[in-house]
């Protein structure tokens, strides 16, 4: 029988290959047996003649920069085979370095930051937050951008401060998130994943066009919050809740409501001097190492409904395609290699960590046995 591979291979359209199995459903037929694997399984690879490193570059997927665009937003919208051809949902991580070389660089995110080898700057104190604090005239719009839920803000909404080099203006903030049973934050902290994480990012003030800025290591300033379960519904995020019934396809964007003080979705102010600095990257391909990220130690609580609307809701699939549920939208954790973790003045240090002078004191009296 070949009931699953039959049922894969009528949702794609002619010209088209159809993975066995994973979430990748369709790719180009000419990137079956081109020696790069692309569907989850692999299954565009199986039972194809071998080919040599040489034929293998000719076939195209390593120079796949013109499949992909970056809008106002700073992350690649989405994967799309070509003209006429379906998207490619967001998954197999694993092989964005083929579909573009930076997504291999060293500098990539999402991190674990592991409180035990970060140290404390004297320089990451208090964000200055512009603009956070007042409920804009004008229209927010909330869209689907194929990969996450999107709500692109107006102007006059800034960060600096804590660190940053300069003012970078807000753009949008998007969330990342798991499966119904299972946690999807980008970020971990300590090696604990969180049920959802929103980013907001920002781009520095002496640029225009997110294209430019993202060649700037400087050139972003995303900030990371974690969420947690609680028992009750943040109204605060009512408006995005709502919104969400509007964007349940790819592509789909609508106004919201209303605009609101995006500091009501943020933990309290008190709270927003603990956090962690690093340098990476965007967590979708191209993967440009251009961010200064910072993750917040204190998560953001929103009910076990109100999670379900994003994780159950919303499909990375446009409307008339096979419907694909938007879950696990996350990208897995990259090797810090030999970047630093700073803390804040106010962040927490893990426990675990002992300091240089605490060695010696645990020692000395060792030392003064074995000198009697």
């Amino acid at each position: 029988m070949c009931f699953s591979l039959c049922v894969s291979e009528l949702r794609c359209n002619p010209g088209q290959f159809a993975c066995h199995s994973g979430t990748i459903q369709c790719i180009p037929l000419s990137w079956q047996c081109d020696g790069w694997p692309t569907c989850e399984d692999e299954s565009d690879e199986m039972d194809c003649p071998s080919i040599t490193v040489d034929q293998r570059s000719r076939h195209g997927k390593e120079s796949i920069d013109n499949r992909h665009s970056h809008g106002r937003s700073g992350e690649a919208p989405h994967f799309h085979a070509g003209s006429g051809e379906k998207s490619l949902p967001f998954s197999s991580p694993a092989h964005w370095k083929v579909l573009d070389h930076q997504c291999g660089g060293a500098n990539q995110s999402p991190i674990n930051v592991d409180r035990k080898t970060a140290r404390r700057s004297s320089e990451l104190g208090a964000f200055v937050f512009k603009g956070y604090n007042t409920a804009p005239a004008g229209a927010w719009s909330i869209a689907n951008s194929g990969h996450a839920v999107q709500v692109n803000l107006g102007s006059d909404i800034s960060v600096s401060g804590a660190g940053l080099p300069a003012v970078y203006n807000a753009l949008q903030f998007h969330f990342h998130w798991g499966k119904p049973n299972g946690n999807g934050s980008e970020h971990q902290l300590d090696g604990n994943q969180y049920p959802m994480e929103i980013h907001i990012v920002h781009m520095h003030s002496k640029y225009t066009d997110i294209k430019v800025a993202a060649t700037d290591p400087n050139g972003l300033a995303v900030l990371g919050f974690f969420y947690k379960v609680s028992d009750t519904d943040n109204t605060n995020y009512n408006t995005i809740i709502d919104g969400l019934q509007s964007v349940s396809y790819s592509g789909d964007s609508v106004d919201l409501a209303s605009t609101f003080r995006l500091d009501s979705l943020l933990p309290s102010e008190n709270l927003l001097s603990r956090y962690y600095r690093y340098r990476g990257s965007l967590t979708t391909p191209g993967c440009a190492e251009a961010v200064i990220w910072t993750v917040f130690e204190d998560p953001i609580p929103i009910s076990s409904s109100q999670l379900s609307a994003f994780v159950n809701s919303v499909h990375f699939s446009a409307s008339g395609q096979t419907e694909v549920k938007m879950q696990d939208n996350f990208r897995p954790v990259q090797a810090l290699n030999r970047r630093r973790i700073y803390a804040s003045k106010q962040a927490s240090m893990n426990s675990g960590a002992i300091p240089a002078l605490s060695i010696v004191l645990l020692l000395f009296p060792l030392l003064a046995i074995r000198l009697l």
